[in-house]
């Protein structure tokens, strides 16, 4: 019974020594004074740090930039080179934008400058998402090209207004790369415009010379049907050019001069060396036939696809009936036909067509040129016809002037399209790197719990220093 009596007495000052949550709560509304100033003096203390923090650390620019140019989509800029971030830090780009900040390149280091330029791909929420579920699938994680990045210039030493102007300077550096990217693409030299008549004529027959200039107005001819598309009317009003207006100028120029020196050269029967000209010639119509039967096999094809993908059903069990047409997996053209495949088919079949249409053109030409070489006497340059020498210096001089109204209306176009090509979405702002409301919100919270403690503290630093005997206020022990 004694041990009972014990034990029954232990279990009740147990529970009456043992701080209940309302019992924390009394104890802390009694210490509620000291728990605001030790609050207050922590908080001061962190104000402080960031303030002294902010003050000795330097600050960062940055800014979010959005490419748009042609091929980004695939890693490539418009001149088929590849597309980098390391681009951005080109010492030739970094240099000139020093410079055009009004910063020594003394004054910095360009291996510095470039390892405190950090450029971040900027990944989109949702492909973000749909890598997580391939990952969960087990299934291999979809392309994705980025064209949003993320500049961030960190530089100590440099006023916030400079760091600015540098950064605007690396943007618009790398704009005129991208513009260069885009001119090289599109630029037009012709085999006419680099050395002129008689270079042409010392490195080919004469007969071979309007097939060059037929070539090269319909490369240029294309480049102003795309510009054309792309341009959506651009006008430059200090030349009063558009692309339309040098499009009608070239396509009044291949309809009279060069068909004039196709016809004086051809039915003038003017060849250099008659029977090189027929062997060259009769090659090519060989190459041609070969042209022809492959773009014939690859539009077959393509046919053959696009009848699939319009009746996938039939053609699965078209095994048996003797059409030589691949089986496909009905899971294979459900996807295909989810994807909307048909459309870039149709497309491709018509440019298949197209150009089978213009190598046919080709072939025939070359045969009908053919006949005229065979009948054709070798004749020197000193023997060319008066008409052929009258029409080449005409012909050559307003070939050159499109040329170069192209090439200026082209560099125009795009040093004023290539600011949306290359655009900055955000920014530049100058930032620490962190987020100035939530670190507050971090000092506010680690103020508190240090304040907690620090009474908590002192409560039991009190409680140690009193006598044994001397009863105390009864307070939670933590």
């Amino acid at each position: 019974m004694a041990d009972e009596r014990v034990q029954r007495e232990s279990v009740e000052y147990d529970e009456a020594a043992s701080p209940s949550f309302r019992d924390a709560i009394r104890f802390v509304h009694r210490k509620r004074v000291r728990l605001a100033a030790f609050f207050l003096v922590f908080a001061s203390l962190g104000v402080l740090g960031l303030v002294a923090w902010l003050a000795l650390t330097p600050r960062d620019v940055e800014g979010r930039l959005v490419l748009t140019f042609r091929g980004i989509g695939v890693g490539e800029y418009p001149s088929g080179k590849k597309f980098t971030t390391e681009d951005f830090r080109e010492p030739d780009v970094l240099r000139a934008a020093l410079l055009d900040a009004g910063i020594s390149p003394d004054r910095i280091d360009l291996k510095k400058l470039s390892a405190n330029l950090t450029v971040t791909p900027i990944i989109p929420p949702e492909v973000v998402a749909r890598w997580k579920r391939q990952d969960r699938d087990g299934v291999k994680r979809e392309e994705y090209l980025p064209n949003e990045f993320r500049l961030r210039l960190h530089l100590a030493g440099i006023p916030r207004e400079s760091a600015v102007r540098l950064f605007d300077a690396i943007v618009q550096r790398y704009r005129q790369h991208a513009k260069f990217e885009q001119k090289a693409a599109l630029q037009f030299v012709s085999d006419w415009q680099k050395g002129g008549y008689r270079d042409l004529i010392r490195n080919y027959d004469y007969w071979e010379i309007p097939y060059i200039l037929v070539e090269n107005q319909g490369i240029l001819m294309r480049s102003l049907k795309n510009l054309i598309e792309e341009s959506a009317g651009y006008e430059d009003p200090s030349l009063g050019l558009s692309f339309r207006d040098i499009q009608k100028d070239l396509g009044i120029w291949a309809a009279t001069r060069l068909e004039a020196l196709r016809a004086l050269t051809y039915k003038g029967r003017l060849v250099k060396s008659k029977n090189a000209a027929l062997l060259t010639a009769q090659y090519q119509l060989e190459d041609l036939d070969i042209a022809v039967r492959a773009l014939a096999q690859q539009t077959t094809e393509a046919l053959r696809l696009v009848e699939m993908l319009q009746k996938p059903q039939g053609l699965l069990a078209s095994e048996n009936t003797g059409r030589e047409i691949p089986v496909v997996d009905a899971s294979v053209m459900e996807r295909m036909m989810r994807s909307d495949y048909l459309t870039p088919l149709v497309k491709k079949i018509s440019e298949l067509q197209e150009d089978r249409k213009e190598v046919e053109i080709r072939k025939a030409r070359l045969e009908k040129d053919i006949g005229y070489i065979a009948n054709a006497e070798n004749v020197p340059f000193e023997r060319l016809p008066q008409e052929y020498r009258e029409l080449i210096p005409t012909l050559s001089k307003e070939l050159s002037t499109i040329i170069e109204k192209y090439n200026r209306l082209l560099d125009r176009y795009l040093t004023e399209t290539v600011t949306s090509l290359v655009a900055v979405r955000e920014g530049p702002r100058v930032t620490h790197g962190v987020s100035l409301p939530l670190v507050l919100i971090l000092i506010v919270f680690v103020s508190a719990v240090l304040a907690l403690f620090a009474i908590l503290f002192e409560h039991l630093y009190r409680s140690a220093l009193q006598p044994s005997d001397v009863p105390s206020e009864r307070a939670p022990a933590y």
